[in-house]
C-alpha cells in the first residue's frame, strides 16, 4: 500500500532525533509492518538536521519501506542521499506525476 507522509505535519525545521522517533510512532500508529510503500513529502519543510535524517532512516529501515521523497529543496536531497548512501538505504527522488501514477498502479 502506497503511504504519503508529510513531513511538514512534524514541523518546517527538522532538527533532533526525538522528532524523527515522532515518526516512527505514526508509522507504528498506521500499522506499517514492511513490505510498504512510502512518499515522504518534503513540502513545506525549510531545514533537515544530520541527526534527524539519520535517525529517519534508521527508524524506516524497520518498516522495510521502498522510499521515494518528493518536495524537497536541492540541500535538503543531497543530505538524506548521502546518509542514504552511507546506511546502503534506497531512496529513490521523484515527482508528484510519478507518485499519482504509481498509486494508479498499486491501488
Amino acid at each position: 500500500m502506497l503511504t504519503r507522509l508529510r513531513l511538514s505535519d512534524f514541523g518546517q525545521a527538522l532538527a533532533t532525533r526525538e522528532k524523527a522517533r515522532e515518526v516512527d510512532r505514526y508509522l507504528v500508529n498506521l500499522g506499517s509492518k514492511g513490505d510498504c510503500q512510502l512518499v515522504l513529502d518534503f513540502t513545506g519543510v525549510s531545514a533537515l538536521s544530520p541527526s534527524f535524517a539519520d535517525e529517519l532512516l534508521s527508524v524506516l529501515a524497520k518498516h522495510s519501506c521502498d522510499l521515494w521523497v518528493i518536495g524537497l529543496a536541492d540541500e535538503i536531497y543531497q543530505l538524506l542521499n548521502s546518509i542514504a548512501v552511507r546506511r546502503s538505504a534506497r531512496l529513490e527522488r521523484t515527482d508528484e506525476a510519478s507518485i499519482e501514477s504509481l498509486a494508479r498502479r498499486t491501488g
